[in-house]
């Protein structure tokens, strides 16, 4: 089952870099002015929870407008450290599609070491921007998590449901 995660990444990945490049045709020789609003963002980084953060940390996706590739780094509450990676989409800086693979949750057995359980997760949402240069943005958001099992805690157990709110701030440098 791991082999396939690994495949559904990577393949993910090369997907997402393939089409990085393209749509940069120059119809003619003329050059356009820099308008500050229409400026393409190559970063975003933003801070909030849900899956896509890692738990409750902060996510960057290197790409143009918003789309490209995802890194979530995050904690949960009992001390263990959530990441995530995988591909978003952002659709007209209004809509977003969000996959990857990362930490769900974290349990302490009764005896034994703190445990971490990984699985893909997938994200949907709006932007909400906050100001006509569209650089910064509020992300409201459903994860869901199509593997999550419960049943595997014993003991303290800190997790995020199956399906769960994501939220967060997002800037566009």
């Amino acid at each position: 089952m791991r082999q396939f995660h690994y495949v559904l990444i990577l393949g993910l990945i090369f997907i997402g870099t393939a089409s990085y490049g393209q749509g940069d045709n120059i119809e003619n020789d003329t050059i356009e002015q820099d308008d500050p609003i229409k400026k393409e963002s190559t970063v975003s980084f933003s801070i909030g929870t849900g899956a896509s953060y890692g738990g409750l940390g902060t996510q960057t996706v290197i790409g143009k407008q918003g789309s490209g590739l995802l890194i979530g780094l995050g904690a949960f509450p009992g001390g263990g450290i959530g990441y995530n990676l995988g591909l978003q989409i952002v659709i007209d800086d209004v809509f977003y599609l969000n996959g990857g693979y990362g930490t769900y949750a974290f349990f302490q057995p009764f005896v034994g070491e703190k445990t971490r359980e990984n699985s893909i997760n997938f994200s949907i949402g709006g932007l909400i921007s906050l100001g006509p240069a569209k650089k910064t943005f509020i992300n409201l958001g459903i994860g869901i998590i199509p593997n999550h099992s419960k049943s595997n805690f014993s003991g303290e157990a800190w997790f995020l449901n199956q399906i769960h709110p994501t939220l967060g701030i997002v800037f566009r440098l």
